[in-house]
């Protein structure tokens, strides 16, 4: 498990665990009993990728961001103070099968042969560059190289065995090549298919109250949000549940966020 280089100054804002591409941070609201938890206990409890799940994507949606919302009011804010953006990507097609067919294409594209040993090598140790992807895991143990200081290491060196010993678990349950594991460590939610149906399911999720926009990520550069923009913003705007004009100046204004803090108190008459 990483650690955070200045653990005073994290506000367990959990930005870095959202964006993990491989679902090894787990962002503790606060102080843990005992010290800090067991990698493998956590993957067993299902919290590594956990908040990615929970991120305000499928069924749970809705309770994610009500308990969210609960829990700024007893702190002290107010529920209007939140605005909620999961991460996502959109491949848009003419029909369902093409979409399907794009959004493959996509992944394989990414998620190359190179790529998907880089993932693995990063916690063996060493080059993998002759064992085939669409089989197991390597047999063998991570290679641990001797950490000091003076490299700058703050993780503990049974980190690769720990991470190593889950992946292994995880892939004799599930029955995953290598590849197939990666794609699982890196899965992304996704809205597939023709504008006016990921329109459609846009607009439930922004109804419910359950998200209040998306942080896109593109598929490619450069043109990775051109279809979105094309295609889809219209169709969001016949629906009702996206802008066609900007109401002011700045980010938050547009967000419809007060005022900060600060400024809210520098407003008050002495």
């Amino acid at each position: 498990m990483p650690r955070i280089a200045r653990q005073a100054d994290c506000q367990t804002c959990c930005l870095c665990e959202a964006y993990c591409p491989v679902d090894a941070l787990f962002v503790a609201a606060g102080t843990t009993p005992g010290g800090r938890p067991a990698e493998a206990d956590l993957v067993a409890d299902g919290l590594l990728g956990g908040y990615r799940a929970a991120l305000g994507w499928g069924r749970g949606a809705l309770e994610f961001a009500t308990d969210l919302r609960r829990r700024l009011v007893r702190a002290g804010r107010l529920e209007d103070d939140l605005r909620i953006f999961p991460a996502t990507r959109i491949i848009l097609g003419d029909s369902e099968g093409e979409a399907r067919d794009k959004a493959r294409w996509f992944r394989d594209k990414t998620w190359s042969d190179r790529r998907v040993r880089s993932v693995v090598e990063a916690i063996w140790g060493h080059d993998l560059s002759d064992h085939p992807v669409d089989e197991p895991l390597p047999a063998h143990d991570p290679v641990v190289a001797t950490q000091t200081i003076t490299h700058g290491v703050v993780n503990t060196s049974d980190r690769p065995l720990r991470t190593a010993a889950a992946w292994r678990e995880l892939a004799a349950q599930r029955g995953f090549t290598m590849r197939e594991l990666v794609l699982h460590l890196n899965d992304t939610v996704e809205f597939v298919g023709t504008p006016s149906a990921v329109a459609d399911e846009l607009a439930r999720y922004v109804r419910a109250g359950a998200i209040d926009g998306l942080n896109l990520q593109a598929n490619s550069v450069p043109g990775g949000f051109d279809e979105v923009v094309d295609r889809l913003v219209p169709a969001l705007q016949d629906r009702g549940v996206y802008r066609t004009e900007y109401e002011g100046t700045t980010l938050r204004e547009n967000l419809g966020l007060r005022p900060a803090v600060a400024r809210r108190h520098r407003a008050v008459p002495a």
